[in-house]
């Protein structure tokens, strides 16, 4: 199980103690199953504890920075005032919002006049979003990206110092059993190496309804050649905020290496079952040289197979950015 590796973690080293409480006749294969469990568990969340290295070190505060908000207002959540607080005391160049319908894009009206820019996109399927800075637009995009009703956010901006860069807005479905796994796996390579095609910086931030090490988001991040901020500092779980025990990070924040990081933090409850996320970023990829390390390369045959599902899966779609 994917999602809830922390606590099972946690739960085999408990039972790892209780087997010296038990019969010798039981406690060899209970400890022996324990261990193995508590084993494999640590190995695939080490990579998101402060004991791992990390790939993305904080660069210094400077006045090109940039102030970033993404969050799951959860559709039925009614306390707008905690979100419009949020806004005004953060004041962020970016604001991502997921879950927004139209009482939630209404209602979000007075802490949005002030940008320039603002895109609505209302649902009533937990789906809709709002994009909102008041950075220099280049363009914008809605995009399905083969799913409709699941709207990817798709900005192209510039920062203070007038240099190019993307931000993405992702919120994808969370994952079915027995759906197919081959569409599944293309559309993942498709949405990865679509938001990294124009070679410029990227951020891309949102709720990927898994954990940073499921492995949907590793395969996302290893095809784009992203870097994850949790990795070597902490999972920073972000979902469930209404259970203290329950909770998983399945809010990301994925850079390119040409992004330099000076702060990522988890904001506070909004009345939503998931934390907003919270980051400040600089456009400069010398700086960012100097603080994050390159991503792994994929391999030759790794390379041709996504590319073959990305032309496949692309062409299967209308999009008149797939080359920008």
């Amino acid at each position: 199980m994917a999602f809830p590796r922390l606590q099972i973690l946690a739960a085999a080293g408990f039972v790892v103690i209780l087997c010296f409480f038990l019969a010798p006749v039981l406690r060899t294969p209970m400890l022996v199953t324990a261990l193995a469990c508590f084993g494999f568990q640590a190995w695939q969340v080490f990579p998101y504890t402060p004991l791992a290295s990390k790939e993305i070190q904080l660069a210094p505060a400077s006045d090109d920075q940039l102030r970033l908000i993404a969050a799951n207002v959860l559709m039925a959540n009614r306390d707008h005032d905690a979100v419009l607080s949020l806004i005004r005391r953060e004041s962020p160049d970016i604001i991502f919002l997921m879950e927004t319908d139209q009482i939630w894009v209404d209602a979000l009206g007075p802490a949005l006049d002030g940008y320039e820019t603002v895109l609505a996109k209302p649902q009533d399927n937990h789906y809709g979003f709002v994009f909102a800075t008041g950075l220099p637009v280049v363009e914008t995009h809605i995009l399905d990206l083969g799913d409709v009703d699941k709207p990817t956010l798709y900005a192209a901006l510039k920062d203070r110092r007038d240099r190019s860069f993307r931000f993405v807005g992702f919120h994808p479905a969370p994952p079915v059993p027995g759906q197919d796994t081959d569409t599944r796996d293309a559309k993942t390579a498709y949405a990865a190496r679509f938001a990294r095609k124009s070679g410029v910086p990227v951020v891309i931030m949102g709720d990927f309804n898994q954990p940073a090490w499921s492995h949907f988001a590793q395969k996302f991040k290893k095809i784009g050649g992203y870097l994850d901020p949790r990795v070597g500092r902490g999972p920073l779980p972000s979902f469930d905020a209404t259970h203290p025990i329950l909770r998983l990070p399945i809010d990301q924040l994925y850079l390119t290496p040409d992004i330099a990081l000076v702060d990522y933090s988890r904001g506070e409850k909004i009345g939503s079952d998931h934390f907003p996320m919270l980051a400040t970023v600089r456009i400069d990829p010398a700086v960012a040289a100097e603080f994050n390390i390159d991503p792994p390369e994929l391999s030759p045959e790794e390379a041709a197979e996504v590319e073959q599902m990305v032309e496949a899966y692309g062409a299967t779609l209308e999009l008149d950015i797939r080359e920008r």
